[in-house]
């Protein structure tokens, strides 16, 4: 793998007005995982950080403000029937031979 440089380097920038500390992190966490995801070239370091990605992504809609706002009006499992539409649909699309790509 490359060697990390300054040079080399991205700045995402995000509203984070309103996101609480452990929001913040997690979101720092996606972004570090994907980072190391994309560069791998060791078959275990893509699974596990696959793996780590999806896990840090299931907590961030869990830990969302429309989870948290919905949870003290009902008890409707939303964030976990968010996750299980969107593990439904990507594995509708999972062993298509087409490369989807979602750049704007």
């Amino acid at each position: 793998m490359k060697q990390f440089s300054f040079k080399d380097s991205m700045v995402i920038k995000i509203k984070s007005e309103g996101l609480t500390e452990q929001q913040k992190r997690l979101i720092k966490s996606l972004n570090s995982h994907l980072v190391e995801l994309l560069h791998t070239e060791k078959e275990e370091t893509f699974f596990k950080k696959t793996e780590d990605a999806v896990k840090f992504l299931a907590a961030i809609v869990k830990q969302s403000h429309f989870n948290s706002f919905v949870k003290s009006e009902d008890d409707i499992a939303y964030a976990e029937q968010a996750l299980e539409s969107s593990f439904d649909s990507v594995t509708e699309k999972l062993y298509t031979s087409e490369t989807v790509i979602y750049d704007n």
